[in-house]
């Protein structure tokens, strides 16, 4: 697992009501030109209390274009990988299925507006803020809107 992952599954994890399923093979990749039937998903997190789950990137790339076709490509196939998650991990369709993007800070810049085309109710975090002196693991939500 990627260093910065794992920060972002500590930080996630702080929130007693998020349960992970960090590197998730998640099927439906189903594109003839695809090298693979399947997405890769750095962390599946799943909020009990608010019915969301999250399907999450972390990343720290300096290639903003290969990011933006990634999230193209998501919203292309974003209702089989719903349909994937829901079938393979039994969660109930009535859910909320969203992006959760952890950038650096100046390439969330760079992306925002675009991705937010493609899924506007995708969420953003910039990995500055994950580390653990800059949230009170006592008392966090980390799905609290910002």
């Amino acid at each position: 697992m990627d260093h910065y992952q794992e920060i972002v599954s500590d930080y996630l994890r702080a929130d007693r009501a998020i349960f992970l399923n960090t590197r998730y093979r998640l099927p439906g990749h189903r594109v003839e030109s695809a090298d693979k039937p399947y997405w890769d998903i750095d962390i599946v997190a799943l909020n009990m209390r608010k019915r969301r789950a999250y399907l999450c990137e972390v990343t720290y790339t300096l290639d903003a274009p290969a990011l933006l076709r990634r999230f193209a490509a998501w919203r292309e196939h974003w209702k089989e990988m719903v349909e994937g998650l829901i079938a393979m991990s039994g969660l109930s369709p009535e859910w909320q299925v969203k992006a959760w993007i952890f950038t650096p800070a100046h390439i969330r810049e760079s992306i925002e507006q675009q991705v937010r085309f493609w899924h506007p109710d995708a969420r953003f975090t910039d990995l500055e803020l994950v580390a653990p002196w800059k949230y009170d693991r006592e008392r966090i939500d980390v799905d609290e809107e910002r």
